[in-house]
């Protein structure tokens, strides 16, 4: 079966890596665990968990968004907790806009910008080559490689 999506906790920073395909139910399901196990990992201290999404346009559906609130876009808690999702895909950056409007704190960034992405959700500089490992390492294991959110990211620019 085609995997879609993958994710991994660094520090205080939940590495999410994406292709172009919607999460499959049970891969959604995993990333709300995930979030959950996190969160009990740093004491219930949902302020301290940064979500850092790589995505090359594989979106949540309205269902799967809603059971994603239902943890965190509601909870009191979680107000501060931020989410940096880089992609290259317009319709990506679009579904960030509708969850903002909820109150969960995402900004979309091109892949160029990562180092925002990373300062956006607060991530320590140490901590920077550990989720670039993570979403490298993560990617390889989706349908169709490493998606191109991640491999532009830390592209040599000259």
């Amino acid at each position: 079966m085609p995997r879609n999506l993958a994710c991994e906790l660094v520090g205080e920073a939940l590495v999410v890596v994406q292709n172009a395909h919607p999460p499959r139910d049970d891969e959604w399901d995993g990333y709300l665990r995930a979030i959950e196990l996190a969160a009990t990992e740093l004491h219930r201290d949902y302020d301290r968990l940064r979500h850092v999404v790589f995505s090359d346009g594989g979106a949540p559906d309205g269902a799967q968004r809603d059971r994603l609130l239902a943890i965190t876009g509601r909870r009191s808690d979680s107000v501060n907790s931020r989410v940096a999702l880089i992609s290259a895909s317009a319709l990506t950056r679009g579904v960030v806009t509708v969850l903002s409007w909820f109150g969960v704190s995402v900004i979309a960034f091109a892949p160029a910008r990562i180092e925002a992405a990373l300062d956006y959700v607060r991530v320590p500089a140490e901590d920077a080559p550990r989720i670039r490992d993570a979403a490298e390492r993560l990617g390889a294991t989706l349908d169709g490689g490493v998606p191109l959110a991640v491999s532009l990211c830390w592209r040599e620019r000259g």
